[in-house]
């Protein structure tokens, strides 16, 4: 029962620094930049192909519109807000993909931690129920020693 006092808060305590490295290691994927090869296939993607053409459509009739020398012309604003929401489109279009495509990636890194992260917390516990039990027992024995 001594041993067991005395071995398991060590183990306990490693146990626990191993859930928190597996919780660094999660949040620096999560943290990670998307891949090249992720943004590569964003960009082939048939939505933001789509998307690109039509933010190249809106700037050129935007340019055409602004060369005729009226940049404060209504219809010259018109088409460059036209131009800049298609543009903001685009970004957001790309970074709902990238950060799809990144997470399909990544998934089954991320499994494999939660699921190592589980098995450590199931073993604190019961690393901490053992420890509760030897000190309930080393407690009663102290208690009949001393009577």
């Amino acid at each position: 029962l001594q041993a067991d006092v005395d071995r398991l808060p060590t183990e306990i305590a490693a146990a626990r620094s191993r859930m928190r490295q597996i919780e660094g290691k999660v949040e620096a994927l999560k943290k990670a930049p998307i891949d090249a090869t992720t943004m590569a296939a964003v960009d082939a993607d048939g939505a933001v192909v789509g998307q690109s053409q039509r933010v190249t459509k809106a700037k050129a009739n935007y340019d055409f519109a602004e060369s005729a020398g009226h940049p404060d012309a209504p219809d010259v604003v018109t088409l460059r807000k036209v131009y800049e929401a298609q543009k903001v489109r685009l970004d957001e279009l790309r970074r709902e993909k990238a950060n799809l495509f990144e997470a399909a990636r990544r998934a089954p890194e991320m499994k494999q931690l939660a699921a190592d992260w589980e098995g450590l917390r199931n073993q604190v516990e019961r690393y901490e129920t053992q420890l509760a039990g030897a000190r309930a027992s080393m407690g009663r024995f102290e208690v009949m020693l001393n009577n």
